[in-house]
């Protein structure tokens, strides 16, 4: 089958798009790199700031939010709403260090600007400029807006787990 140069432009501007798309998608992705090795491991627990967000999951369902102010070897304290809580470990079966997402926006405008920009340029025979930024205002557009709701949140980053079935999948 031989393709005519108008659909060869629009297959093209479309592997491009899935191409840049996936791309940004695998780039945006959060590693985990206090990923604890195993059940019990305090490591990760013990080389956290004091200042750091965390959230705990204890034993029973029950979950505290905080700010951590200190760790030993047996205990986590965190402050909460004002007010200092010890937390023995062994109550402890997951903790999570919290941040804020941050860039989310700007990343999705870069990205969604590139993709229009190309698109422009790769789909018009004549006037490729002008049309290549019009499309790259547009896609950039809706890229920052998807960035805004992406950005919207806190990611979380698991640094101890109590037993293997505490730990999420990933």
């Amino acid at each position: 089958m031989k393709l005519n140069d108008n659909a060869r432009s629009w297959l093209m501007a479309l592997m491009l798009t899935a191409a840049v798309c996936a791309g940004a998608s695998c780039a945006t992705r959060r590693t985990d790199i206090k990923f604890p090795t195993g059940p019990g491991d305090w490591t990760a627990v013990a080389n956290t700031a004091a200042g750091a967000q965390v959230r705990l999951d204890l034993v029973g369902a029950a979950t505290e939010k905080g700010e951590l102010a200190r760790i030993d070897a047996t205990h986590v304290v965190i402050v909460a709403g004002g007010e200092t809580k010890p937390f023995p470990r062994d109550v402890m079966r997951r903790i999570f260090v919290r941040s804020e997402r941050k860039g989310a926006a700007k990343q999705g405008f870069l990205v969604g600007f590139g993709v229009g920009a190309l698109q422009g340029y790769a789909l018009t025979r004549s006037n490729r400029v002008l049309l290549a930024a019009l499309f790259g205002a547009g896609w950039g557009a809706l890229g920052a807006g998807v960035g805004a709701i992406r950005g919207i949140g806190e990611d979380e980053t698991l640094v101890y787990f109590r037993n293997q079935s505490d730990r999420p999948n990933p």
